[in-house]
């Protein structure tokens, strides 16, 4: 089963042709919907997971590093507790994550996990 819808899916393909070598960081770019405390934003998923969620967005630190392991003490917290927040429907605008690996990353660059509303 495909996370995407087959045009969704396609729009992204397409994206990853053109941009084989982007410069610069998209998520670094990207506006917040929800700037969250001071270390984490959540900004649109131009490629979103349309074909399991109904509302699908990128979880984003504000500084850019590559994985876990690269958080500080402070990221780690704020993580924390966002994740919580999830868990306790607190932010009833998602009901799930899912997070990608380094090998299923489009941005292996900037961690990043999908928050989303399952449908």
């Amino acid at each position: 089963m495909y996370q995407r819808t087959p045009q969704t899916q396609a729009h992204y393909d397409q994206w990853r042709k053109d941009h084989p070598n982007e410069e610069g960081c998209f998520l670094c770019m990207r506006e917040p919907i929800i700037n969250w405390g001071e270390y984490w934003k959540i900004v649109t998923n131009d490629f979103p997971y349309d074909a399991i969620a109904s509302k699908s967005d990128l979880l984003v630190p504000l500084r850019h590093f590559a994985g876990r392991r690269d958080m500080n003490a402070q990221e780690s917290a704020e993580l924390s507790g966002l994740l919580e927040k999830l868990e306790t429907g607190s932010l009833p605008d998602y009901n799930a994550i899912v997070e990608n690996f380094d090998t299923g990353r489009t941005q292996k660059n900037h961690y990043h996990i999908h928050v989303v509303a399952m449908k």
